[in-house]
Parts: C-alpha cells; structure tokens; sequence
C-alpha cells in the first residue's frame, strides 16, 4: 500500500477458489479454536471457585464436627459466608451431584440462613428473580 501511496492499484497473483475456500476455512477455524480456549478458560475459572467453596465447606464440615462435639455447638455452614448465593446453589448442585450430602446439607443450610425472614421482594432481589406475574396472576398466586 506504501509503494502506491494508498490511492493506487496493486497487482496480487491469480489465487484459485480452491485456495480461497482453505484459507477461510483455517480462519473459521482458528476463530472456532479461539472461542473453545476461551471457553475452556471460563469453565476452568469457575471449576476453580467451585472447588474454593467446596474447600470451604469441607473446612466447615470439620469445623462443625469439632464443635459438635464441644460445649458450643455451632454450626460449620458460617464458614461458607464468603460464597455468593450463586456459588452456593452450584455448590449445592455439584456436591449433590457427587452425592456429598454432608456438603449439600452445609450449603443447603448457609443458603436457608440468608433467605430466612425475606420477604418475597427481598428474596427476589437476593435471587436476582424479576416480578413476571401480572397483578392478576399474582393475586391469585397469593389467594
């Protein structure tokens, strides 16, 4: 572009179809290889958050055993407080998945103590739930 002052015209050798249609799909697919690396990462990011809280209820379950068996006997699921309700719920997903009832049942109750006397607009706003109904729909839902 340089030689022709960015106005001009510049030759480019004859590139058959064939070689065209190569050439896009190694782009296609370099991109495809691009996004799955991506997503690779973000699945490893969040196994990485997931296996924190796991970490953390194991700590917990512990915790709890050790001061089940004290005079105070406090609950382990407190420890799970640095996990947002988001994580909790995939928590609780992946530990019942992994039949880790110890763990779902520590999740289960971290999760049940901060929903505990919300109302139904707090608890929406803590579970991020939009209001869908129609006033109708909700005062039959009420009724």
């Amino acid at each position: 572009l340089e030689d022709t002052g960015g106005d001009g015209v510049f030759s480019a050798p004859p590139v058959p179809t064939a070689a065209l249609r190569l050439i896009a799909t190694a782009l296609e697919q370099e991109e495809e290889a691009a996004a799955a690396a991506e997503e690779r990462e973000a699945a490893e990011e969040k196994e990485e958050e997931i296996r924190a809280c796991l970490d953390t209820l194991i700590v917990a379950k512990d915790e709890e055993e050790e001061e089940a068996a004290g005079p105070d006997g406090g609950g382990g699921g407190a420890a799970l407080g640095a996990c947002s309700l988001s994580e909790l719920a995939e928590v609780i997903t992946g530990a019942n998945f992994l039949a880790a009832n110890a763990a779902v049942a520590l999740a289960s109750r971290e999760l049940d103590r901060r929903l505990e006397g919300k109302g139904v607009g707090e608890l929406r706003e803590a579970l991020g739930a939009a209001a869908d109904l129609s006033e109708a729909e909700a005062a039959a839902a009420l009724a």
